[in-house]
């Protein structure tokens, strides 16, 4: 984070406790969040936060004892014409999305389930998410949902590692069964991501909470560190997403 995400979530916090007025940040990263927590707590604020789903990683959070609704929308994108539908990837409706001008902070987590996805937009967005009626090729029509269905919930299964230390390439070469070289060569080819973000250091330290995605091989969350083993190594327990 930076001083400039500091200031400003001072800055909600301070209004929404001076003036009884909720507040609202855009969408957060998992790492964000974590952050705008921590200053929150410090300016004794009230804070919660929603993303549309309980399993949504990118969240928008409200500050102040008065939030209600969340100014977000969900948005179903479902084929036109099934029978011709190609498969999609979350990359190709993200790249729909914000090839209409439509900037990253105000995009939510988009989840797929088979030829249709869920996309949690920001409220003053949704207007113009609504009219995108191609992705990838495809004809599309997009709608407005009341909720994100059960179905898009992504399965995971918990399991304990032993880690030498809490750099990057250690705990990603443990979870998917790499050598350490491997796994420092999937970070430098730009095919891992920190909470949404490409890592650019292998030797970068993962914390608690930390979700890591690897390009074909899958994405796990950091749950816990657990102690150390009788050969000083690292327990952790990680939460793994097929």
């Amino acid at each position: 984070m930076n001083e400039e995400f500091d200031k400003r979530i001072r800055e909600l916090c301070a209004y929404a406790v001076n003036r009884g007025v909720a507040r609202f940040t855009d969408f957060l990263s998992p790492s964000a969040l974590a952050r705008a927590k921590t200053l929150a707590e410090a300016a004794k604020c009230d804070f919660c936060e929603w993303g549309g789903a309980e399993w949504a990683e990118r969240k928008i959070m409200g500050f102040g004892s008065a939030v209600g609704d969340f100014p977000l929308v969900i948005l179903r994108i479902a084929p036109k014409n099934p029978r011709f539908f190609a498969p999609l990837t979350h990359r190709d409706y993200l790249g729909a999305i914000l090839g209409a001008g439509i900037e990253r902070d105000k995009v939510g987590d988009i989840f797929v389930s088979g030829d249709t996805a869920y996309a949690v937009v920001a409220d003053t967005v949704a207007n113009a998410v609504e009219k995108i009626d191609a992705v990838g090729g495809n004809s599309v029509k997009t709608e407005r949902a009341e909720t994100v269905p059960e179905e898009t919930r992504p399965k995971s299964e918990t399991r304990r590692i032993v880690a030498s230390s809490m750099r990057a390439d250690v705990i990603v070469s443990r979870v998917f069964s790499l050598s350490r070289l491997d796994a420092g060569a999937y970070i430098k080819n730009s095919r891992v991501a920190l909470n949404g973000t490409l890592l650019a250091k292998d030797e970068k330290r993962l914390s608690v909470g930390d979700v890591v995605s690897v390009r074909g091989k899958g994405k796990f969350r950091l749950l816990a560190v657990e102690g150390n083993t009788k050969k000083d190594k690292i327990l952790l327990l990680v939460e793994i997403f097929s």
